[in-house]
């Protein structure tokens, strides 16, 4: 198998799940999302707007929103920035029909949720093959990164490269995976709970 295949593998998986099950394990991924955020400390985190049956993050953002800087992601000339966003208001239909924040850009950013076709259990993201995250962490700092999948999106292997982003910590339905401090490449700033 190749990524290409997985991509494809998970993708039909994903989209074929009953949209109820799909706002049901997003509300249980949220609940694990919110406990884990209970536990670090940040100012500015990133979420992303849900796509094609994704993790559906709505549940988070309208629980931190009121305390906390949070952003999207914005695609600008094959170049992802992350915007900030107060209410619903403040999205426009943007490219690849995903919802996009129109606030000021922020770039500082303490936290990040990741949407990913899948993860394995190295951390390793595999992504819809446009390359947004991998450039975007190329040229600005790791913070915390956290991924957020459903469980059959946790695979053994995502034939990762290089390039390829690795995750702090895993969340989906059932729980938290977290990755063993020796294992971290990066320097890693915010909560004292890794």
């Amino acid at each position: 198998m190749d990524k290409k295949t997985l991509r494809s593998i998970v993708l039909n998986q994903r989209i074929n799940t009953d949209a109820e099950q799909i706002l049901e394990k997003s509300s249980r991924i949220c609940a694990n999302l919110l406990k884990v955020l209970s536990e670090l400390n940040y100012e500015t985190i990133a979420l992303y707007s849900s796509f094609r049956k994704e993790v559906d993050l709505s549940e988070v953002f309208h629980s931190i929103r009121k305390d906390k800087k949070v952003v999207f992601p914005f695609i600008s000339d094959k170049k992802m920035i992350f915007r900030r966003a107060d209410s619903e208001k403040d999205f426009r239909l943007g490219k690849f029909g995903i919802m996009e924040p129109m606030g000021e850009e922020e770039k500082k950013i303490d936290l990040f949720i990741l949407p990913a076709v899948a993860f394995d259990r190295n951390f390793y993201r595999l992504g819809y093959g446009g390359g947004y995250y991998d450039r975007y962490f190329s040229e600005n700092l790791k913070t915390v990164l956290i991924g957020s999948v459903f469980d059959f999106q946790i695979v053994q292997d995502v034939f990762h490269e290089e390039h390829d982003v690795q995750a702090d910590m895993i969340v989906s339905e059932s729980g938290v995976l977290r990755r063993k401090k020796a294992e971290k490449k990066d320097e890693i700033k915010g909560g004292e709970s890794r």
